[in-house]
């Protein structure tokens, strides 16, 4: 009987946080569809449409170049994830695998750059590409994020739970160091790539703040940057804004409804002990 209360009361609280945690993008989305609100939210914020239209979607992809947008942001995206299964990996198997002095000081070394705020580097990092001339470029959104801590620890301790007997029978076997890191454990880590690149796609699609003081022309712009130019134009009404974030938005529901499985199934593997 108390089981069955415990989980009665479990099940309500996710509800009801659930709740407050969709009520936002469910506004948003009433709000991209109903042409009757102009410059300001009502309040209450209406339930349904009181005039149903896919008027501001019409807008945002034929007054903007949001399809560009999406061009732009998947490219970005796909190369970060990309430059971090190479470098973040590699760094990782050295670490997980390798066999040299002051091992465990380069991974504390790795874990302590996880420590400096964010914020804290926008201004070096922005002098520092301003001098190579990466202004207003992919390539210095992709760089700053190529080299990540948090999936360098999290590829890490995945190698962990893989058996070291592989390594020593593939030597054995004639295979270089190389060829094991990428013929044989790359392939078994395929949850953890899963999710790294569920967490990169999410993290990279909404990333505004680095893009923003990079970018300058209309036509690298991103997602986010594209959509708080919106904000800047005092023209545009808040339906297309809310039209342009539900749209913004629809990649990373996809990636969450068919790559989710990958995340609980690397959290289960990660219990697994050689």
């Amino acid at each position: 009987m108390k089981t069955r209360i415990l989980k009665g009361l479990v099940i309500v609280a996710l509800s009801v946080v659930g709740v407050i945690l969709l009520y936002p993008i469910y506004v948003s989305l009433i709000i991209s569809f109903d042409t009757s609100i102009r410059f300001a939210v009502p309040t209450p914020p209406p339930i349904f449409p009181k005039e149903l239209s896919t008027l501001f979607y019409r807008v945002v992809f034929t007054n903007r170049p949001f399809i560009r947008y999406y061009f732009n942001t998947l490219i970005i995206t796909t190369a970060i994830f990309a430059a971090k299964m190479v470098l973040c990996y590699l760094c990782a198997y050295a670490i997980s695998k390798g066999q040299f002095r002051l091992k465990n000081v380069a991974f504390i070394l790795v874990l302590a750059t996880m420590m400096v705020p964010y914020q804290a580097l926008l201004l070096p990092s922005y002098i520092l590409f301003n001098q190579l001339n990466l202004v207003d470029t992919w390539t210095s959104i992709i760089l700053s994020s190529a080299l990540s801590p948090i999936t360098v620890f999290l590829m890490k301790q995945f190698l962990d739970e893989l058996p070291n007997e592989l390594r020593e029978s593939a030597f054995m076997d004639g295979a270089n160091e190389f060829s094991i890191c990428y013929r044989i454990y790359f392939p078994l880590c395929g949850p953890m790539i899963a999710t790294i690149g569920i967490l990169t796609f999410v993290a990279e699609w909404n990333n505004y703040i680095w893009p923003s003081l990079m970018l300058r022309s209309y036509n690298k712009f991103t997602i986010p940057v594209a959509l708080a130019s919106f904000s800047f134009d005092k023209a545009v009404i808040i339906g297309p804004r809310a039209a342009g974030a539900m749209a913004g938005a629809i990649p990373l529901l996809i990636v969450f409804l068919f790559l989710q499985k990958y995340i609980v199934s690397s959290i289960a593997t990660s219990g697994i002990k050689q």
